[in-house]
């Protein structure tokens, strides 16, 4: 039987309501309260003491992101697997408590039975930095193909184009995509572009919202905020076009954008910057339309060959959603990792 053990809880306190019968979760935060932020770090050490004295030998410990504090649980007679989806110059551990260096982080990986990451790039960085070649895998970046099963496309007032995630420029470039869409509403006057996601309310947000009106485009932008998640497939269903303007970086390089597969599993047209590992899965005019990075032009030639060029298009989007089944299947990809941990 899984162990499923909570150490934090989310902002809502969230619980699994639906669990399967095979796995027990264990909120180790309803055991110890959190009723001050002082009182944090002494959450962690006695949630960690818990957690260690429930592990006995043969067992395996699976953690998401590789934490500092795995290093605490390390126990003779129990395999450890560590996952990353990141590079960890890019994502360090925000809270000063539990910070940590990042040899410590390279020598904890050294120490694991196996490292799961998500991209050729992170493969060979671990590797390089002294983990086991034969101890690091790839696990694809995965998707639930039913949630989007039997969602049909609907005719909305005005159509639009989207993209869906933070506000974020320096990860996803979403002020080149506002420059990119100033492009095309030159060639098409009758589309809109959706951003999905939280409210432009500070940071690149905020900044974005100033570049949409220095463009003249806010009435050609639609930012949603923050969406019910059940209601996302319908939205990106809906669009004509979906998109990711992601400029080059060590971020980009190593990690690999998650919304990818929601988008391809849509089968509407996607248009994507050619970054990191997307080129060995996504071939542009076959399965998604690829532009370089920080080209806003070549981007928006894309969106725009997209929209005159409907039934290639279409053809294009289902070649895409085709990839997705085929390599972001979440089942396919746990058989993957399970058959290596167990």
């Amino acid at each position: 039987k899984w162990r499923l053990f909570f150490i934090m809880p989310d902002a809502k306190h969230s619980i699994w309501n639906d669990c399967p019968n095979n796995i027990e979760v264990i909120y180790c935060w309803r055991m110890y309260p959190l009723k001050f932020k002082a009182m944090r770090y002494i959450t962690y050490n006695l949630s960690l003491s818990y957690i260690k004295k429930q592990l006995k030998e043969g067992d395996v410990v699976y953690s998401y992101n590789m934490p500092p504090f795995l290093n605490r649980l390390l126990k003779a007679g129990v395999k450890y697997y560590g996952e990353r989806t990141e590079h960890p110059e890019v994502t360090q551990f925000p809270s000063a408590l539990l910070r940590t260096s990042l040899e410590d982080h390279l020598s904890l990986a050294r120490k694991m039975d196996g490292v799961f990451v998500i991209s050729t790039s992170l493969r060979d960085y671990y590797i390089q930095n002294g983990v086991k070649e034969e101890k690091v895998h790839i696990i694809n970046m995965i998707v639930e193909p039913s949630r989007f099963e039997n969602i049909k496309k609907y005719d909305v007032k005005r159509d639009y184009i989207a993209y869906c995630g933070n506000a974020s420029n320096n990860k996803d470039g979403v002020d080149k995509l506002i420059k990119s869409f100033a492009i095309v509403c030159q060639h098409n006057p009758d589309i809109d572009l959706y951003i999905i996601g939280p409210a432009p309310i500070g940071g690149d947000g905020k900044s974005n919202l100033q570049l949409a009106a220095s463009l003249g485009l806010l009435k050609r932008i639609v930012f949603t905020g923050s969406v019910n998640a059940a209601d996302v497939p319908q939205l990106l269903k809906n669009a004509r076009v979906l998109l990711l303007n992601r400029p080059d970086s060590l971020q980009a390089q190593c990690g690999f954008p998650t919304k990818l597969g929601e988008y391809l599993l849509t089968a509407n047209p996607v248009v994507i910057t050619k970054v990191g590992d997307i080129p060995l899965f996504l071939e542009d005019g076959k399965n998604a339309l690829l532009a370089s990075s920080d080209d806003d032009q070549e981007f928006a030639s894309k969106i725009i060959w997209a929209l005159d060029n409907p039934i290639d298009a279409k053809r294009i989007g289902r070649k895409g959603a085709e990839v997705a089944q085929r390599n972001f299947n979440a089942r396919i990809e746990t058989a993957k990792l399970l058959k290596i941990i167990i």
